[in-house]
């Protein structure tokens, strides 16, 4: 405060000596500009200081508000977390929790500004005397804009981060079902979609720019305001403004400028985007946080592990199990069958308190719980600490579950990598099989008293099924003496367990179970006994592999950004060329009509009293004042303008290129890390880069301006500037080379945080089941803290793995690389690789492994381009027995299909896809383990309709069960990517 206070003073002091040499003595006079040097570095030195260490405490706060939100994360309930998205939690943590480390980076400015006001009013009024009124009434006809632009601004922010969220969301599904919209040649549909979405957040952006360009356009025009109100003031007043006068007020106003009319209400727009942001945390903090309802007896010496007594439960507002009356006694095997969407996984998320107990009890006579999921979720780690969960390592216990679940065979293949490889994300690197015997694995290595398994072995053929029972979960396995429920299709294993469930409708169906069991147990016993025990070489289809992985390290960039880079963000569309040289133009206008109103000032204030008071002189100042307003206002919202089309255009090129890349990219790039650059890395496109574009342009301008002044002035001090450029060009060259770095290294810091926040969201079920939210707590916190250390000192290979049945369908579809393919593909005596990708895929009809449903209705799901009627999509529904689903809703088609449809079952989500074939209507369709996740009732009502839809069509099934494929004309079997028969299925010997 000090320095900045003696700066005004010593330039008066000069500017006297300078009119009267015989005032001070010569050595006084030069001690006085020394005085100034060492004022001003010392208030530099001291205000960066002060944002260094305001800037450190916004750090702390960011990272204790990103730590707090993932432990709520882990703690809330699975129906609560359905009322936010993915996009959005994620949002929260690369972009709300930010703003609080903005605002306290320049907060002491609300407490410095009005310090700055008052103890300048004192000053002021001694140096001029009552025209200061006139200056401060400036200051306070700003202070409404300022609280006007607030309110405005916190209304623009929350209507922007809603369609950022939207966008985000859109985006994540368009990453998690890439294969889905790429097979079904919907990335017009879904490009659309996101640049809809995009339009609305770019509206929101460009009111809340313009704001900010008001907001910067006052600073910056403010001190010419200011000095107007003097000059005015003292012309109205008839007093005499003398150079010392005019030259100390305008230092004096300089720092109440950077204090009231820029830091304050930058420190205002900050606060209310922090407020917004903390309504948003807040929001999500509210949502409900799991409680266990069902009691947890201590009792050692009861029967039961579990006892169910009317208990009813529910995900959301309907019931979804009903007057359950169960009990399972200890070290039983329980089989649970039912049809699809019956409630089976509702079951085991009752027993894990996933959902809530709405009425009745369940009372849980165990410490411990193992969770197998039906779908698999595997977190970016190797194989090892995917089993092992952050349990320490027994490795005689770890060996025999390895076999036990038949990855032995596996580990070797991936040569001397072994159990090191890394899974990739979502298990990238791992087949389908593989992944779900790896969570059957993780669930045999917790030692627990309760073991929970949805459907684990729907994902293997039924000879490897059938010795992962025997050995794992049948009454003589690895399990035996443990209580173990098994969710399962096939009615074989049922036959072995010591309790049988059947549900119906969320209701134990007690009635039907015999006739159920009676029906299909004859089938999938013929299936099983032509695989028996004798060990074919085509069971175990597992990959070979070398050490290397699909998955890339992400890499930070080497040396500057290239100028081609900046122009294309400054030469975008609309306005191109014409844009960027209208921008240049209006900066040095702006900068020229300030320099000629500050020059101007000096002028007058060289003059007479007489001279002052003439009217031709005070126009001209008046017209410059506010023309300098106009054009600043127009160079700093035109700017924006241009940034902003500059960043949709790249938001639009990244966005095609996220859409319409190789399946390989998605597969080489773990989903966090590729969300990191349309959510955090577009968010400072859009709103940091154009305000360090503006701040730079000033400063250089200015400082230009200066010095071409002061050449005009006295072209000897030009001479400092021999030795005082090059020491300015080096300590740029090694600031920008190093701050660049950095800032790419905290870019790259910040993909592993979403890729652990993503995956934990996937997992959450699995980590509390596991009780192991401590251990992904502090490892968020490991990476949190990574990236803070970046920010504070401011490769691999790719190869094709798995049993090559899958690979053949992406083949097919082009996904891959045509380089990876020797030979050829030929559809009808056409080469596929001539052909169009559109064209290709529009003809090709998929009924995929993994069925992906994305956020929206359920006619957006089945026809996103809306090109058949309500009729045909009824048609469809009806088909796969899904009609009742929507006649039974108020939205009929339009029922709302949340995010990657959880609120349907699996095996609803299965026949949504079947239902999107049945629409497409092609001539080709692949079927790819599009049964392994539904019942048999269900399988066979699908093959029904395949048969009756598909029956003039060409059809390609990849299955496991051998019934599905029995029908077929012919029969291929792969073995590590290789034909080992190609016939029809009476000629192959499948024993």
């Amino acid at each position: 405060m000090a320095s900045r206070l003696a700066q005004p003073l010593l330039i008066r002091e000069i500017v006297l000596y300078i009119q009267d040499p015989t005032r001070l003595p010569t050595y006084a006079a030069y001690l006085c500009a020394i005085a100034l040097c060492i004022a001003a570095m010392m208030q530099a030195m001291t205000h960066q200081q002060i944002i260094f260490q305001s800037t450190g405490i916004g750090i702390r706060i960011c990272n204790a508000l990103s730590s707090t939100i993932y432990k709520h994360l882990l703690t809330i309930n699975t129906v609560a977390l359905r009322k936010t998205t993915a996009a959005q939690a994620i949002n929260l943590v690369a972009n709300d929790t930010s703003k609080f480390e903005d605002l306290c980076s320049f907060a002491h400015s609300l407490l410095l500004g009005p310090l700055d006001a008052v103890l300048m009013l004192g000053l002021i009024w001694w140096n001029i005397g009552l025209p200061t009124l006139f200056d401060y009434a400036v200051l306070i006809l700003l202070l409404p804009i300022q609280l006007i632009q607030s309110k405005l601004f916190s209304r623009f922010r929350k209507a922007t981060m809603t369609y950022t969220d939207k966008r985000a969301q859109t985006i994540n599904e368009i990453v998690n079902g890439c294969q889905i919209i790429k097979m079904y040649n919907w990335e017009k549909a879904m490009e659309e979609r996101v640049c809809e979405t995009r339009r609305h957040e770019l509206l929101h952006i460009y009111k809340s720019s313009y704001l900010r360009a008001l907001n910067i356009g006052l600073g910056f025009a403010g001190l010419t305001l200011i000095s107007l109100a003097t000059f005015g003031g003292s012309w109205l007043t008839g007093r005499y403004l003398q150079p010392e006068h005019v030259f100390s007020t305008v230092t004096f106003f300089f720092l109440v400028r950077n204090s009231l009319i820029i830091l304050l209400p930058f420190d205002i727009e900050k606060f209310s985007e922090a407020r917004v942001s903390a309504n948003r945390i807040d929001q999500f903090m509210q949502l409900e946080i799991l409680v266990n309802k069902q009691e947890k007896v201590q009792d050692k010496k009861n029967d039961h592990a579990i006892i169910m007594e009317g208990a009813s439960f529910s995900w959301k507002d309907s019931l979804c199990l009903s007057n359950l009356n169960i009990n399972i006694k200890h070290g039983t095997l329980v089989g649970i069958k039912g049809t699809t969407g019956a409630g089976k996984s509702s079951l085991l998320a009752a027993i894990l308190s996933e959902i809530n107990l709405v009425s009745g009890k369940l009372q849980l006579y165990v410490d411990s719980i193992s969770y197998a999921p039906q779908s698999a979720w595997i977190f970016t780690d190797t194989i090892r600490a995917n089993i092992l969960v952050g349990k320490p390592m027994n490795e005689k216990r770890y060996n025999n579950i390895i076999k036990a679940c038949c990855l032995d065979i596996d580990l070797q293949n991936f040569g001397e990598v072994g159990d090191l490889l890394m899974s990739g994300d979502k298990g990238v690197n791992l087949s389908g099989g593989q992944k779900a015997r790896i969570s059957l694995a993780r669930a045999l290595y917790t030692d627990t008293d309760l073991y929970l398994l949805d459907d684990s072995l729907a994902a293997v053929n039924p000879k490897v099924a059938k010795k992962i029972f025997d050995e794992c979960i049948g009454p003589r396995s690895f399990l035996c003496g443990k209580t173990r429920i098994l969710v399962t299709h096939q009615t074989h294993f049922l036959i072995e367990a010591d309790q049988m469930i059947l549900l119906a409708n969320g209701r134990i169906d007690e009635l039907h179970f015999e006739q159920s069991v009676a029906n299909e147990s004859s089938n999938d016993t013929t299936e099983t006994d032509s695989s028996n025990d004798n060990e074919t070489s085509w069971t175990l289809n597992t990959a070979t592999t070398d050490i290397n992985s699909i998955v890339k390290s992400e890499t930070s960039g080497d040396g500057s950004i290239k100028w081609n880079v900046w122009l294309k963000l400054f030469t975008s569309p609309p306005l191109r060329w014409f844009g960027f040289f209208l921008m240049i133009f209006v900066m040095l206008a702006a900068e020229g009509l300030y320099d000629f109103t500050n020059r101007w000032l000096a002028l007058l204030s060289s003059k007479s009293h007489e001279q002052q008071q003439s009217s031709s002189d005070a126009f001209v100042y008046i017209a410059a004042t506010f023309s300098t307003l106009i054009v600043t206002l127009i160079r700093t919202g035109f700017i924006f303008y241009i940034m902003l089309r500059g960043s949709t255009h790249f938001h639009n090129r990244m966005l095609k290129g996220i859409l319409y890349t190789s399946l390989r990219f998605f597969e080489s790039n773990p989903s966090g890390r590729i969300l990191n650059r349309p959510s955090k890395n577009q968010q400072i496109l859009d709103e940091s880069l154009p305000l360090r574009l503006i701040d730079a342009m000033e400063n250089l301008l200015m400082t230009l301006g200066s010095i071409i002044i002061i050449g005009i002035t006295n072209p000897w001090m030009l001479l400092i500037l021999i030795p005082l450029v090059p020491t300015v060009l080096w300590l740029r060259r090694f600031y920008i080379r190093s701050s660049r770095q950095l800032k790419r290294l905290e870019s790259v810091t910040w993909s592993p945080i979403y890729v652990l926040f993503s995956s934990s969201l996937d997992g959450l079920t699995n980590i509390r089941a596991f009780n192991v939210q401590d251990n992904f707590l502090n490892l968020f916190m490991e990476r949190i803290n990574a990236n803070s250390r970046a920010y504070f000192i401011l490769l691999g290979a790719a190869r094709w793995f798995g049993a090559g049945k899958s690979s053949r369908l992406q083949a097919l579809f082009r996904l891959v690389d045509q380089s990876t393919i020797n030979g050829t593909i030929f559809i009808d005596d056409i080469d596929i690789s001539r052909l169009s990708l559109d064209y290709l895929r529009s003809h090709l009809s998929v009924i995929p492994q993994v069925p992906i449903l994305f956020c929206g209705t359920l006619r957006y799901n089945i026809d996103p381009f809306e090109q058949f009627s309500d009729v045909e999509c009824f048609r469809a529904l009806e088909a796969v027995q899904l009609k009742q689903l929507v006649c039974n809703r108020p939205d009929g088609l339009n029922l709302l299909v949340t995010k990657s449809g959880n609120n349907l079952s699996v095996g609803q989500r299965q026949l949504v896809c079947v239902a999107r074939a049945i629409l497409k209507k092609s001539h080709i369709l692949l079927i790819d383990e599009a049964t392994a996740n539904v019942d048999h009732t269900t399988d066979q009502m699908i093959q029904e309709v395949i048969a009756d839809k598909f029956g003039d069509r060409t059809m390609l099934t990849i299955a496991h069960r051998l019934n599905t494929v029995a029908n077929s004309d012919r029969l291929l079997i792969l073995e590590q990517g290789e034909i080992v028969y190609f016939d029809v299925p009476n000629n192959i010997d499948l024993t």
